[in-house]
């Protein structure tokens, strides 16, 4: 069933995407053809983590897959970040809870038990912010290359920037939170069976 989600997300944004580019080159719309380029080498980074060994289960590559038709192909291609007030908002506090369960998937590539100690919460900030940072440069290097506003530079100064690298924060604040949650309640019924086996 994942699989069946995946690959209808996938052809939804590829066709879509693609005649979004056709529109704005027929128009003159220049600076909307980025969106629309980008969304293909987008789509395909699961596929290229694959051949790293980095193998994404079917769960991870659909949240990945929502996540990119939330943020790129609905907030970019069809625009709704400009459209909508509070997309942007959305849009970068899921990146921060995305980027929170990755950062937990490249820690368990050396150990299957995470622990939430200090080294590890700094690596999981800091992949957090190399994400965010690293999607603002992209748009920054997207509008000096094709003349566009995708930063919103031109109308908040860096404000947009701030807005989103927070968001972003926020979004892995609040899934470390559960995170730490799930593993305590997981910690306690397995001391509870340990403790039943004991009285045995």
């Amino acid at each position: 069933m994942r699989k069946i989600i995946n690959h209808t997300l996938i052809l939804i944004m590829t066709i879509t995407s693609i005649m979004y580019l056709v529109n704005n080159i027929s128009i003159g719309a220049y600076s909307r053809i980025l969106p629309c380029v980008a969304i293909i080498p987008v789509i395909l980074i699961p596929k290229m983590l694959n051949k790293l060994n980095f193998k994404l289960t079917d769960t991870e590559e659909t949240l990945y897959y929502l996540f990119i038709f939330i943020a790129h192909f609905l907030g970019a291609v069809v625009n709704c970040y400009d459209k909508i007030c509070f997309f942007d908002i959305l849009a970068h506090t899921l990146s921060g809870m995305l980027a929170f369960m990755f950062g937990i998937k490249l820690l368990k590539l050396k150990n299957k038990e995470i622990k939430l100690n200090i080294f590890n919460i700094i690596f999981l900030l800091s992949f957090c912010f190399l994400i965010s940072s690293g999607w603002e440069i992209i748009e920054f290097l997207g509008d000096c290359i094709f003349k566009s506003n995708f930063q919103h530079s031109i109308d908040t100064g860096v404000v947009d920037t701030m807005e989103d690298i927070i968001c972003a924060f926020i979004g892995y604040i609040a899934t470390m939170m559960v995170y730490i949650f799930n593993s305590k309640k997981t910690l306690q019924k397995e001391s509870d069976v340990i403790g039943q086996l004991k009285k045995k």
